[in-house]
This record gives C-alpha cells, sequence and structure tokens, in this order.
C-alpha cells in the first residue's frame, strides 16, 4: 500500500518511478504494474535520501541520460534505474530580504538533455510568486549550469476589498487590498516543449529555450470556461487540462487536439491528484478513494489520436 505519494515518473520502456514521502522511499514498477525494487530509501549513504512531510518532492526521467532526478527544491539526487547515485546536492535557501533567490526543483528534460526548473519564492519586484525557468545544460557532475535562463512571471492579482467600520462618530470605510497568488499551470512535453498556462488570462503559451513565444492558443469550448488543476501534453502533441474537482468521486479532463481545437472530455469515477502522460501517450495517474488510500491507475484513450497540421 502507498502511503503519500508526491510525484511519479515513467521511462520510455513504461517502468514507473513512485515517490512515497510516507514510506520514505522510491518505488520501481515496470509496465504491467508488477513490483520491481525500491529505490532512494531513506538514509545518508550513497543512493539514500531525507524525506520531510512539506513541499513537494518531484520525479523527473531523463531519456537523454537514463537517469533518474529526484528534486525538492532542498535537495537533488540523480539516480539509476538499479538505484545507483551519480549526483546529489543539498540547498539551505533563505526568504529573508534581501535574499530573493526563488528555490527550484527539475520538472522536465528535453531531448537535447537541457533541464526545466520549477521555481518559487518571492521575485526582485516582490509581486511575483511563481516563475517557470529554463536552464543551461547539464555538466558531466550534473551540475546545472545558469547561462541560458528564461523567466516567465505569474504577476499576482490585486483586488480591493472596502471595508466598513462603525463607531460613536459614524461609520468608515477603507479599500484594503489583497493579494493573491498567482495561478498558473505548466507542462513540458515529452518532445522537449515547455508550455505555460495562465489561469487568470485563460491561455496557454508555447516557450522556446531562449524564452520566445512561439504559440498561443485560447482555449475554446469547457477548457475555456472551467477552472484548471493541471496541464499535461502527450507525445501528439494533445493537451490534457485537468478541471479543478466538482466533487470528490470524480475527475474530467478537457482535451485539445495538437492545434488547440477542442476536441470533448474525458472522466473517470476517481479522485485524481497528479496525472503524467508517458512517452507512448497512456496516462498515469494518482488516485484515492473514500477511505483515502492511494494507488495509480493507467489510462488509455480509445481513439485515434493523430498530430494534424495547424
Amino acid at each position: 500500500m502507498f502511503a503519500d505519494i508526491h510525484d511519479l515518473a515513467v521511462d520510455p520502456e513504461g517502468r514507473i518511478y513512485v515517490v512515497d514521502v510516507g514510506w520514505k522511499e522510491v518505488r520501481l514498477f515496470d509496465r504491467d504494474g508488477r513490483f520491481v525494487r525500491r529505490l532512494a530509501p531513506e538514509g545518508g549513504g550513497p543512493g539514500e535520501r531525507q524525506y520531510w512531510n512539506i513541499g513537494s518532492t518531484r520525479a523527473t526521467w531523463d531519456a537523454h541520460r537514463d537517469r533518474l532526478w529526484i528534486d525538492d527544491g532542498l535537495q537533488r539526487l540523480v539516480l539509476d534505474s538499479l538505484g545507483t547515485e551519480y549526483a546529489r546536492e543539498v540547498r539551505a535557501p533563505s526568504f529573508v530580504p534581501p535574499n530573493t533567490a526563488p528555490v527550484g526543483t527539475v520538472v522536465g528534460v528535453d531531448p537535447q538533455g537541457r533541464l526545466y526548473q520549477f521555481l518559487w519564492g518571492p521575485s526582485p519586484n516582490r509581486d511575483s510568486t511563481y516563475r517557470y525557468a529554463a536552464r543551461g545544460t547539464v555538466d558531466s557532475e550534473y551540475a546545472i549550469t545558469h547561462d541560458a535562463m528564461l523567466v516567465v512571471e505569474a504577476a499576482a492579482d490585486s483586488e480591493g476589498v472596502p471595508r466598513t467600520s462603525t463607531t460613536g462618530a459614524g461609520s468608515v470605510t477603507v479599500v484594503v487590498t489583497r493579494t493573491e497568488a498567482p495561478k498558473t499551470v505548466g507542462a513540458v512535453s515529452p518532445g522537449g516543449e515547455l508550455w505555460v498556462g495562465s489561469i487568470n488570462e485563460r491561455r496557454l503559451q508555447q516557450l522556446s529555450f531562449a524564452g520566445d513565444t512561439l504559440r498561443t492558443i485560447l482555449p475554446a469550448g469547457a477548457a475555456g470556461e472551467t477552472e484548471w488543476a493541471e496541464l499535461d501534453v502527450s507525445p501528439e502533441g494533445w493537451f490534457w487540462i485537468r478541471r479543478q474537482p466538482d466533487s470528490d468521486a470524480t475527475s474530467t479532463w478537457d482535451l485539445l487536439d495538437n492545434c488547440g481545437a477542442y476536441r470533448g472530455f474525458a472522466s473517470v469515477p476517481h479522485r485524481v491528484a497528479l496525472t503524467k502522460v508517458g512517452s507512448d501517450g497512456r496516462i498515469h495517474v494518482v488516485a484515492s478513494g473514500a477511505l483515502d488510500f492511494e494507488y495509480i491507475l493507467r489510462l488509455r484513450l480509445e481513439t485515434d489520436v493523430v498530430q494534424k497540421v495547424c
């Protein structure tokens, strides 16, 4: 049984790597769901790591190097499928001004071996909290270079909320500014494309490694109306936009083809917390039932999914 799944990764052979922070280990299963071995157990030795029940631990398969990156922003571990350690990094960030350096976790690797990181923390002008960044190549020691970096900041929304106080001399109304965290979703496709979705502006943008906007999609249909919880991209370039759940028993994705046209929706009678698309196009989700037991589902879309010429 799983205890607390934070993330999963799927390699080109269809093997599934599950980060279970509750059991403080990574479990490897073959493409048929059979258990293979345990990786990265709790500890301080080679191939081991420390687990905390705070934040989120990400797992990313690097097909360019046949390596698994396990990263929670504080410690980064690079392993192979046997659990052999190739690199580790431990960081101690500070959010006390004037230090505004964000904390980053590896979330994707493109076919050229360049890493994508998800950064969070205050920006220099203090009006953003979440940022996506793409950084340069990785050297032989698995250190990430900072020479080629793009940053897409999601500005926080500010809203003036009037508040009225009544005293013996009358009433006084003041406007209190409330700042909400920016709302973004993002994904790195199996082909290495970086997509960032602005929930506030209801648009999807494909970004080049240099930071240029290559495509902009304004989702139509239900995808342009419902609240987004997660974005994933299949190898064929189809977009899976998981809606914010309106019940504990059902999870729904809106599907857009590679040109951004709305093609319908897919639903499963499970409460889904996380979606990952494998290199073969199958969808892997972390789901839970009425008793909050977590399990992994692998789904396949029963249709002819093709890549159109847009």
